[in-house]
Order: C-alpha cells, then structure tokens, then sequence
C-alpha cells in the first residue's frame, strides 16, 4: 500500500481511533530530513484518562504506527521518571511534535511546558553514578586497548560507543538518549566530538588502529575527573555480569 503523507495518515488514524482527545502530536523521525523507507508515524495521543496510560503498534496507511497514548497525570509521571534518568523522550516528543488536535488549548500548552523544561537540561548526575560511568568507560578502553580477538574488539568498541557520546553529554550537562537518537543528541551538542568519536571507532574496527579511539576517549575522561581504577569502590549491593 502507498504510503499517504505521515501528517495526513497521522490525522485521520487520530481522528478515527481517539474521538475524546484532548491533545495529540505527531513527532519523531517522520517530520524529520532523517526521514527514510522505513520510519515509522510517532503519535502521543492525550485522553482525559483511562484507558491511558498505554503503548500501541499498529499499522495503517502503509505506516507502522507507534501510539503513545497518555493521560495529563501519566505525562507528569513519565517526565518525572525519565528526567530522573537524565533523558526526556517524553518532553521532546511532545516539544517537538506537530499539533494534530488541541481541545481548549490542551496542546499549546502541553508543548510550551515541555519546551521550557526541555531547555532546563537535566540535573547534575549523582557523586556514585558519576564514578560509575569513569569507572566502566576506564575499564573498557583497557580492555580495547588489550584485546585481540576480533569479535570481542566489535562487542567493545560498540560499548564504548555507547558509554564515551554518553559521558560526553553529561560532562555538558545534555539530555542522553538512546538508539539512533544518542548520536543525533551528540552531533548536536558537539559535532566535532561526535565526527572524531566515530571516526575513532572506525579505524579501530576497519584498521585495528587504536590510539584515535585512546585519545578522544580520555579526553572525554578528563572532563569528569579522569580515568578511574584504583579507589573505586561500591558500597552495598553491587552487580557482576560476567
């Protein structure tokens, strides 16, 4: 089936399946030149209240639908929860979306309270979590820096990855996030860091060339305090997963 424009496709599934709305918003990669084959429609319905809160998949106008359907109580909870965790999906999903029903005004107002608290940025990280994000990125370049199985060396370097654009975010007090959304993030607070940091991956991967990777990692170390080995040390309960 042809694909109809995602705010088409976005209004007439809202219309049809959510009569009593209050706000909805269409957001995600679909209003986005990162637009592709396979993207999806990202719409956050607002009902006044049950059966929200709940996350549906559908498919309808040649479109895999994702439907975030909340409450105004179940916003407030997912914003608290999630900003606890120093991302904002919710926030930005709404902040950025495309009005597709407002009732009294529901929807401006939704969007501009997640605007501002967006702009906010997250809290500082803990003291714990903090040394426990030196502590694993320290640990994993040692690894990279030792390993020679090749399989191991692509495991690795993903984690790395993973944990250096994050510490880099929060040694700038930015929102993390994750999947395709954490280099997005990086590449907008940093776009340098973020074209060196994944040129570094590269050559480890495609040339096993190591030090690229060594270089912007400790900087991003340096940020925080440095790399972290000896005196770390976790009270209470701790996790071993290999």
């Amino acid at each position: 089936m042809e694909r109809l424009g995602a705010i088409d496709a976005a209004q007439r599934i809202v219309t049809a399946r959510f009569p009593e709305a209050r706000a909805a918003f269409l957001t995600g990669s679909a209003l986005t030149t990162h637009l592709t084959s396979t993207s999806d429609l990202d719409i956050v319905v607002v009902l006044p209240g049950r059966p929200a809160p709940f996350r549906e998949n559908i498919r309808e106008y040649g479109w895999l639908v994702e439907l975030f359907v909340q409450s105004p109580a179940s916003i407030k909870y997912f914003v608290a929860k999630e900003t606890s965790e120093h991302c904002a999906p919710t926030l930005k999903m709404i902040s950025d979306g495309h009005i597709l029903v407002s009732v009294d005004g529901e929807a401006e107002k939704l969007q501009s309270e997640a605007v501002e608290r967006f702009a906010k940025g997250p809290s500082p990280v803990s003291t714990d979590d903090m040394e426990r994000r030196r502590y694993s990125l320290t640990d994993q370049l040692d690894d990279l820096i030792g390993v020679t199985d090749p399989i191991e060396l692509l495991y690795i370097s993903q984690q790395i990855l993973v944990g250096a654009s994050e510490l880099a975010l929060i040694s700038r007090a930015q929102w993390l996030a994750s999947g395709k959304w954490l280099p997005r993030h990086l590449a907008l607070s940093e776009p340098e860091l973020s074209i060196r940091l994944s040129g570094a991956i590269k050559a480890v991967l495609e040339n096993g060339e190591k030090k690229p990777i060594d270089d912007v990692v400790r900087e991003i170390l340096e940020r925080v305090g440095g790399p972290l080995t000896e005196g770390y040390r976790v009270a209470g309960e701790f996790q071993i997963c290999n």
